[in-house]
């Protein structure tokens, strides 16, 4: 068990192929449709975080992580409200932030950003976007709407036909990953969706919201073209995504949070590419797509009955669920939408709603969980790519 001390190994980049960092021509190029399969290695190469120990290296509730230029890291932790800068080999190096309204101070910290010499943090219970210097000097207030550039998904959690969207705060990113998803093949008549993160070299890694011990993640070029799959342990919280490595948000059995860098190890094996990554527009189901404004009622009705039914959950747990089981004869899903919980918890709980014949998905955050930057509470859908550049919104008007 770890206690009293932070554990820190060297970290050590690996290549994928000849590495994963830049386009496709910089991978091993798959033979045919079969993919190397890379994976996170058994133990992490850094670890900082303690169980009991020192305050600098105890974290109540982690909220991002994010790398510097310099090779640092520097996270957000929600519970305490203070942000933390470690140096490359996890010693820390300041910390700053604290809880208040005052300057510099947070009622609920969300996550942190970097442009060039200076962070920005939010505040999600205050909606404001706090500026520092690297130094953890306070310069002032920023303009979250300016960062995203969209009115509805402010910060760099977004949707996007039947994708969830981590990654591109500003508005050029978004256009690159638009470009690519428009690429794939339709999502349509499949009764779940994707979740996408951006990497640094621009490439998306796309998973289904599946559960296990691992999450399987597909590994797109700007092209759209499958390059890899990659294997990362589920209780991991993805937030960097660099030249041979991951990093992010490790929670345990316990729900302590810990901050973890894991290399990603040579490929042992190949996996043919996901069937859905390979189908053709033709491929979709045909059934008559369901219309839109009844299905947005629909999921009005559905989200309300699921939010009745969290909140008694919560008076007799003290917590939200993931667990839509869990909410027993208090939640009735409909037969024709899915139901997904992306994060719940002590503080709220996020949930996408999806129609197998709508090629869009909606959404609701509740308090404050993974969906950053959204309006709590609100139901908000995703523009679907077939409307785009048409002048008409569709069914994914938010």
């Amino acid at each position: 068990m770890r206690t009293g001390a932070m554990r820190v190994a060297a970290v050590q980049t690996i290549a994928l192929g000849v590495a994963l960092s830049g386009c496709s021509s910089d991978l091993a190029e798959p033979t045919g449709s079969d993919l190397p399969v890379f994976r996170a290695a058994a133990e992490p190469a850094l670890e900082i975080g303690v169980l009991d120990g020192a305050e600098d290296y105890s974290f109540g509730r982690l909220a991002g992580v994010i790398r510097l230029d310099d090779g640092g890291l520097a996270v957000s932790d929600a519970m305490s409200n203070r942000i933390s800068v470690f140096e490359p080999d996890g010693t820390i190096r300041l910390t700053f932030g604290g809880e208040g309204e005052g300057p510099g101070e947070f009622r609920s910290l969300s996550r942190i950003y970097a442009r060039g010499d200076s962070l920005f943090a939010f505040d999600a219970r205050g909606g404001r976007l706090s500026v520092f210097d690297t130094d953890g000097e306070y310069l002032g207030q920023g303009d979250r709407d300016a960062l995203g550039g969209d009115a509805a998904f402010r910060l760099d959690v977004w949707l996007y036909g039947r994708y969830w969207i981590d990654g591109g705060l500003d508005a050029a990113s978004r256009e690159r990953v638009r470009s690519t998803l428009d690429r794939l093949p339709s999502l349509r008549g499949v009764a779940t969706f994707r979740i996408v993160r951006v990497a640094e070299d621009g490439s998306l890694w796309i998973r289904a919201p599946e559960s296990g011990p691992t999450h399987r993640w597909t590994v797109v070029s700007s092209d759209g073209s499958p390059q890899a799959v990659i294997d990362t342990p589920s209780r991991l919280s993805v937030d960097v995504i660099e030249d041979g490595r991951v990093s992010g948000r490790w929670r345990d059995e316990s729900e302590v949070h810990f901050v973890r860098t894991y290399a990603l190890e040579e490929p042992d094996e190949r996996t043919p590419a996901p069937a859905w990554l390979l189908a053709s527009e033709a491929a979709a189901s045909t059934d008559v797509a369901p219309d839109a404004d009844e299905f947005r009622a629909a999921i009005t009705r559905t989200i309300m009955g699921m939010a009745r039914a969290q909140e008694i959950h919560y008076s007799e747990n003290y917590s939200y669920t993931a667990d839509i089981g869990a909410l027993g004869d208090q939640f009735q899903q409909p037969e024709d939408i899915s139901v997904y919980v992306i994060d719940a918890g002590t503080r709220g709980w996020a949930a996408v709603y999806s129609h197998p014949q709508l090629n869009y998905i909606c959404a609701l955050s509740y308090g404050t969980t993974e969906a950053v930057g959204w309006s709590p509470g609100a139901i908000t859908c995703a523009d679907d790519p077939a409307n785009r550049g048409t002048g008409d919104p569709g069914a994914g008007q938010r």
